[in-house]
């Protein structure tokens, strides 16, 4: 099963108490995200694995469904990874979801999104270098 198999398999209403549970206040937001990435076509070929594991949260002291890596990976890549769940996860199927779509939602994104990040900081490089240039000349 690959990361967009699972979130195929829940309702975003089935996800959203989990969100809640979390902590997470805007709720359409996620929706809306949920919406998106069951929208992506997931990239083929993708060799990594997404990991579902239990992990102590230090700041809510207890053990938290964690999804690893889904953090700052381009979407579509996530969609593509096969999934592989510890065995001691025993959680609803929708909490997984959640915990996919929260990493997604706060660090991940497109492709698209990349490549125009990558030119912003490409066009103020340049415009820094220019700068330098020009206060040399003086």
């Amino acid at each position: 099963m690959t990361v967009k198999d699972l979130l195929d398999s829940v309702t975003f209403e089935q996800v959203s108490p989990y969100l809640s549970e979390d902590g997470e206040e805007d709720i359409e937001s996620f929706r809306q995200h949920f919406d998106i990435l069951r929208s992506l076509e997931p990239q083929k070929g993708v060799e990594d694995v997404c990991y579902i594991g239990m992990e102590y949260d230090e700041i809510d002291c207890c053990m938290k469904v964690e999804a690893h890596p889904v953090a700052g990976e381009e979407w579509e890549k996530v969609l593509g990874m096969k999934v592989k769940i510890a065995l001691d996860v025993k959680v609803p199927r929708a909490k997984i979801v959640a915990r996919c779509i929260c990493g997604t939602a706060m660090y991940g994104f497109t492709l698209e999104q990349k490549q125009r990040t990558i030119n912003i900081i490409k066009h103020e490089i340049d415009n820094w270098r220019n700068r330098q240039k020009r206060k040399h000349r003086k």
